[in-house]
């Protein structure tokens, strides 16, 4: 029913149940609502993720694993302020798949690719799809080993950045953090050479979104960005 709430009303739901959830009492509560998961609060409220597979329910709680105890503090204290201001990465556990990505440029140009789709694979997507910012490439790191730690295989998205030595020291870290149980993508060297255009030095989104509003549809995607978009989400573009 907290779908039905107003978004302030939501949020003093929220915390009423985390505050009342104390020394002297339990709570248990189940929910479909991304605004009603706080993962920032206090380590004796478990968050149990539900699924289904080949039949079976799997239940998986968040935060308590002993893989997230063994994360270092710099990683756990820049994914606890990442959920506190980003309002979209807790739809990560409603979701199959994660999408991590480096900035807005990124999210720009894939979800208008995206648009440019038959309606049934856009929807499908959609729906299956969560693609998360970690608002810069160093920061990949600690939400990658996040999710990892919390049993979430991400797909990480990022540039190669070959030469540019301050941004081309992360691409090892990255994929350390995942350890081979999660897909990695390069853009060679950066996005805007995949789509076809020059990295502007300034308002890279808007430039992101001034060249994607050439396109009309999927046809008229340019051939090697859709083969990267091919790589990100697979068997869901494949025709």
């Amino acid at each position: 029913p907290e779908i039905y709430l107003h978004p302030s009303a939501a949020n003093q739901m929220r915390n009423t149940i985390y505050e009342l959830s104390g020394e002297g009492s339990q709570i248990v509560a189940t929910t479909h609502s991304p605004f009603i998961i706080d993962l920032s609060r206090k380590p004796r409220q478990i968050l149990n993720n539900l699924s289904i597979r080949d039949n079976n329910i799997v239940v998986n709680p968040f935060s308590v694993s002993d893989a997230y105890r063994k994360l270092e503090d710099d990683d756990q204290a820049y994914v606890k302020m990442l959920l506190r201001i980003d309002a979209h990465i807790a739809r990560v556990f409603f979701t199959k798949h994660v999408v991590i990505i480096e900035g807005d440029t990124e999210e720009v140009l894939i979800s208008e690719t995206l648009k440019r789709l038959p309606l049934e694979k856009y929807l499908n997507i959609a729906s299956n799809f969560e693609i998360v910012k970690a608002r810069g490439k160093a920061s990949i790191i600690g939400l990658a080993k996040y999710l990892m730690a919390m049993g979430i295989a991400p797909i990480i998205v990022h540039d190669r950045d070959k030469g540019t030595k301050d941004a081309e020291k992360y691409n090892t870290p990255i994929a350390a953090a995942v350890c081979g149980k999660a897909k990695v993508i390069q853009m060679c060297e950066n996005i805007e050479d995949e789509v076809g255009y020059c990295a502007p030095s300034s308002e890279k989104p808007f430039k992101a979104f001034q060249e994607a509003m050439k396109w009309t549809d999927w046809a008229s995607i340019p051939v090697k960005w859709k083969s990267k978009m091919i790589e990100i989400f697979e068997d869901y573009i494949k025709d």
